[in-house]
């Protein structure tokens, strides 16, 4: 996902006292001019490039003729994947069903199935968020994405009323992981929340991480009629 762009500013200091030439001014198309002073008190105008933000792109990528999210996912068949926490065993078999259950010698002892595959509940996520991801704040503060899949129909739950137990699968692009279980989180009573990692979703524009993006601003000085225009010097870096 794109960063906001760190400003490179590329100044000319050896001009003064006129306004910009023309064909300067015309460099602005598709940019912002504006007019900045240095500590020696020295006027120059400069061009704040446009930058394509990160919705723009991948609004933009979308309407390209890359694979969507499910069809991504679609390469993991109908594998299962397990993860153990403590006395319980955790069941995520893509496009069928969440289950919990304890296992000793063999033998399934205690078991619930938290949800099974639901194409229409999943169709209502999607059409809700109005696109194939989800975005939220990550503790690093950096914001997280993740494509959804609903599973319903679970064992009953008799702390919530009997009703069927409910899980949303949320799979997240980690570009050097297996596919697994990463977490399994239970939010509200009988509700649950499974994240899964997978190399598989970063093959999407939406979910490739991306390099800071950086913009060199163009900075010429107000400079006496006559002076012949010299090159911008590299100047110095602001966030």
């Amino acid at each position: 996902m794109t960063k906001e762009p760190k400003y490179v500013v590329v100044t000319n200091a050896k001009r003064k006292d006129r306004p910009l030439l023309p064909s300067w001014k015309a460099k602005a198309a598709g940019g912002n001019s504006v007019e900045m002073t240095d500590r020696t008190g020295q006027r120059y105008s400069c061009i704040i490039p446009p930058w394509e933000s990160d919705d723009e792109a991948s609004t933009s990528a979308a309407k390209g003729s890359e694979r969507s999210a499910s069809e991504l996912l679609e390469a993991l068949g109908t594998t299962c994947f397990y993860r153990v926490e403590g006395w319980w065993t955790y069941e995520l078999c893509y496009k069928k069903h969440v289950r919990q259950f304890h296992q000793e010698q063999d033998k399934v002892v205690s078991e619930y199935v938290l949800g099974q595959f639901s194409a229409e509940a999943s169709r209502l996520q999607a059409e809700l968020v109005g696109q194939e991801f989800t975005e939220e704040p990550s503790a690093s503060g950096a914001p997280t994405r993740y494509h959804s899949q609903v599973y319903t129909n679970g064992t009953a739950c008799d702390l919530a009323g009997d009703e069927p137990r409910q899980t949303e699968v949320r799979f997240a692009c980690v570009a050097d992981s297996a596919n697994l279980i990463a977490s399994i989180k239970e939010p509200a009573t009988c509700k649950y929340t499974l994240t899964f990692v997978t190399p598989l979703l970063c093959e999407h524009s939406a979910f490739k991480q991306q390099e800071q993006l950086v913009q060199h601003i163009q900075c010429e000085a107000f400079t006496p009629l006559g002076q012949e225009t010299a090159e911008p010097e590299q100047g110095h870096e602001q966030e």
